[in-house]
């Protein structure tokens, strides 16, 4: 009996170090190909802060504030709370070509920018994009006949959204292009809006077009980041 729990035991140690020379090889593969250049470190690192559902169209990078469930925001999580900072994260990512991460969004000023029983303050957009170095003009607007101006000259779109289309209560929602017939493409925080709920017969907000009065009918603001 001693000597069956002495080979098992023999077996386990064996099992276990021969998985240990394999993590060891790979890692100094890595180290080695890291060294020489083959591998960035910053784009290992810059892979992990991708959310699950991340690239759309084109560059364009889809954050979902649901994916961040375990990152207190406000009077929740970013889940709960946090459709401005995620939004501006998707704006952020596409303006400097790297991933600023929801997460990153919020860290570097906490609740600063929360305001209790509203959510984000408008005020964290422009404070935002001149921590991060955008490089940007932030433009406030309650115009649509401005948005659409900026979508045709590329820029990007954040909208505040009241009741409506887009939220029962209040939102933020990020509007990234307009096409050659006036439908704007929107990149919803929300991971239920922009997957699977339906409008003009398409399953989920990033399959389908809205044109600009369906965007204004419960817009309060804009923000060109210009």
């Amino acid at each position: 009996m001693i000597l069956k729990k002495l080979k098992a035991i023999k077996t386990v140690i064996k099992v276990a170090s021969f998985f240990a020379v394999i993590i060891m090889l790979i890692v100094g593969v890595i180290l080695i190909l890291t060294k020489v250049g083959i591998i960035d470190p910053s784009e290992v690192q810059a892979a992990s802060n991708i959310s699950s559902a991340n690239t759309t169209t084109g560059d364009f990078v889809q954050y979902y504030q649901n994916d961040y469930s375990d990152v207190s925001y406000g009077s929740g999580t970013i889940a709960s709370c946090g459709c401005g900072p995620t939004s501006f994260a998707m704006v952020a990512t596409k303006l400097l070509g790297r991933n600023i991460t929801p997460k990153d969004a919020i860290e570097w000023c906490g609740n600063s920018y929360y305001v209790s029983g509203a959510g984000t303050s408008w005020s964290y957009f422009a404070a935002a994009a001149e921590h991060f170095q955008l490089n940007c003009t932030v433009r406030e607007t309650t115009s649509i006949d401005d948005v659409v101006s900026a979508l045709q000259k590329g820029n990007l779109v954040i909208s505040s959204q009241g009741p409506g289309l887009f939220t029962n209560g209040g939102h933020f929602i990020v509007l990234a292009s307009i096409d050659n017939s006036g439908g704007i493409s929107v990149k919803d925080p929300n991971k239920s809006n922009a997957e699977n709920k339906e409008h003009n017969g398409d399953a989920g907000y990033n399959n389908t077009t809205f044109t600009k009065e369906e965007i204004n009918q419960a817009a309060k603001n804009y923000w060109i980041f210009e």
